[in-house]
C-alpha cells in the first residue's frame, strides 16, 4: 500500500444541501478545512462558484484531497479538477443510489427526468470505480458497492452520519408534557412515531408491513395513536390508500412535513422505522437524542446503529407475531423502554458526535499514510 503524498494540511471540501452532516465532523480533525457549498438554485451562480474552486485549486498550497459530498456532473468536473492538479479525490457515499435509480427507472416521471437519472447513475459508477477513497455511511453500503463495482477503490473508509450536541434533550416528564401541549395532544396519548421520506417507495412500504400489527394494537389500547411525519412524491397516493386500508382510522395520522419533529421525539413512547432503503437512518440518530428506542426492521444500515434488546428492538417484519410482541413490549414496560432510550442516548454520544466521527475518519486516513 503505497503512502498517501500530503502536501499541506488543507482538505477541500465541497456538497450539496446536506454537506452540514459530514462538514463539522471533518471540522474536528487536524486538517484545515474549505468548505464550498452548491447549494444555488441559479445554474449560472453554481458556474461562479465552480470557477472559485478552480481557483483555489490553482494556489501554490493547493489542498492535498477533495472530498464531494454529491454525485452528478459538478462531482464529475470536481473528479477532473483533481486529476488535472494531481489532488487526491474522495467520493462519499449516502444513500443506494443503484436502488434509487432502479426505483426511478419504473416510476412514472417523465422520460426526461429517466434519462437524467440513467446518465447520473453512469457518472456515480464512474466516480465510485476511479476515486482515490471511497466514504460510504455504513458497512452494508460498502457491501452494497461491491455488489455493483467489484473492481472500486481499495481505500474504503466507513464515515457515519453523525448528531448535533444540539439535538440532545433529555425525556424528563416535563418536557414530554411540554412538547404534548404544544402538538395539542393529551396527557394519556401514547405515540408510535414514524419518521420517513415519501420520494422513494422502499423507504415508506415498510409502513404497509406494520399496518395490520397496529390494527391488533389499536383495539388493545385505547389510547394508542400512530404518527406517521414525511412527505415526497408518493405522499398522497400513500394517505389516500392508507386511510382506506384502515377504514379511515382517526388513530392513524398522517400529518406531511412537520415544524415540529423534535417535540414529536419527546412526546412519542417510541420510533417505529420499517424501510427497504436504508444505509443509515438519520431519523435513529434524533430519536436516540431524545432517549426514544427505536423498533426497527433487520434491513440495512439499521442493523448496524440498534444494538438489538439494548438500544432499540430489531424485528423481521414480515413476523407479525413478532412485531406485535415486539410493539406490546415497549407500551406495556415502561422501565424497559425508557432503559433502551437511555443506552441509545449513551450509544450515540459515544459513537456519532462529531467529534467521535472525526476522530474515527483522521485515525483511517492517517492509517493509509504510513
Amino acid at each position: 500500500m503505497h503512502r498517501i503524498k500530503q502536501t499541506n494540511e488543507t482538505i477541500l471540501f465541497v456538497a450539496g444541501s446536506r454537506g452540514h452532516k459530514l462538514k463539522a465532523a471533518l471540522e474536528n480533525t487536524k486538517w484545515t478545512i474549505a468548505y464550498f457549498e452548491l447549494t444555488d438554485k441559479s445554474k449560472l451562480q453554481r458556474l461562479q462558484k465552480l470557477f472559485r474552486i478552480l481557483s483555489f485549486l490553482q494556489k501554490r498550497s493547493r489542498p492535498w484531497l477533495i472530498i464531494v459530498d454529491m454525485f452528478g456532473f459538478y462531482a464529475l468536473f470536481l473528479f477532473l479538477a483533481a486529476r488535472l492538479f494531481g489532488i487526491q479525490f474522495a467520493a462519499r457515499l449516502r444513500g443506494d443510489v443503484w436502488l434509487e435509480t432502479r426505483e426511478l427507472l419504473t416510476s412514472d416521471v417523465s422520460i426526461f427526468k429517466k434519462i437524467k437519472s440513467w446518465l447520473l447513475l453512469h457518472v456515480a459508477n464512474l466516480l465510485v470505480k476511479r476515486a482515490d477513497f471511497l466514504l460510504p455511511v455504513s458497512h452494508f453500503l460498502l457491501k452494497t458497492i461491491a455488489q455493483h463495482i467489484p473492481t472500486r477503490s481499495p481505500r474504503e473508509i466507513v464515515v457515519p452520519v453523525f448528531i448535533a450536541t444540539s439535538y440532545f434533550q433529555e425525556s424528563s416528564q416535563e418536557k414530554i408534557q411540554r412538547a404534548k401541549n404544544t402538538l395539542r395532544l393529551n396527557s394519556e396519548d401514547r405515540i408510535i412515531l414514524t419518521v420517513t421520506n415519501f420520494n422513494f417507495q422502499n423507504k415508506a412500504r415498510g409502513l404497509w408491513d406494520y399496518l395490520p400489527v397496529f390494527q391488533h394494537i389499536s383495539n388493545e389500547y385505547q389510547h394508542v395513536r400512530w404518527v406517521i411525519v414525511g412527505s415526497g412524491y408518493y405522499y398522497m397516493s400513500y394517505k389516500d390508500q392508507f386511510e382506506k386500508a384502515a377504514n379511515n382510522s382517526s388513530r392513524i395520522q398522517m400529518i406531511g412535513r412537520s415544524n415540529h419533529i423534535r417535540n414529536w421525539y419527546l412526546a412519542c413512547d417510541f420510533l417505529l422505522h420499517f424501510s427497504y432503503a436504508e444505509s443509515f437512518g438519520n431519523v435513529i440518530l434524533e430519536a436516540a437524542a431524545s432517549q426514544k428506542p427505536c423498533l426497527a426492521n433487520q434491513f440495512g444500515g439499521m442493523k448496524e446503529q440498534i444494538v438489538h434488546n439494548k438500544t432499540g428492538l430489531l424485528v423481521d417484519s414480515k413476523d407479525l407475531t413478532a412485531v406485535l410482541e415486539a410493539t406490546r413490549k415497549l407500551l406495556n414496560d415502561d422501565l424497559y423502554r425508557t432503559t433502551l432510550g437511555v443506552n441509545a442516548y449513551q450509544h450515540i454520544q459515544e459513537r456519532y458526535l462529531a467529534t467521535a466521527v472525526g476522530h474515527s475518519f483522521q485515525q483511517a486516513i492517517e492509517k493509509y499514510s504510513t
